[in-house]
């Protein structure tokens, strides 16, 4: 879910507001959407954490973490790289 929604809210609003912007390999990346994914993926981890019982603390930590990884990712590589990463680290999160 964190992919699938968080990535295309990312793009979404990064193309839509404007603000800081920097580069990435064969792309650009923006403030606006780097915090659209971090706020989207909060919103999944926190949606997870009503019915596991765990704190706000990991969640946001990945949350981050994805969200630093797909700002330093341009040109689809975020694509391939979010997916295992977003198991992984919700998987941690949960304690799967």
């Amino acid at each position: 879910m964190t992919f699938a929604l968080a990535d295309p809210a990312a793009a979404t609003v990064g193309d839509r507001i404007n603000g800081p912007r920097w580069t990435v390999w064969r792309g650009t990346k923006s403030l606006s959407g780097s915090l659209a994914f971090v706020l989207v993926a909060l919103l999944i981890g926190l949606a997870a954490a009503t019915w596991s019982g765990i704190g706000p603390g990991p969640i946001v930590a990945a949350a981050v973490f994805l969200a630093v990884v797909e700002r330093s990712l341009g040109f689809g590589l975020d694509n391939l790289v979010l997916p295992p990463l977003a198991v992984l680290s919700w998987g941690a999160v949960l304690g799967v």
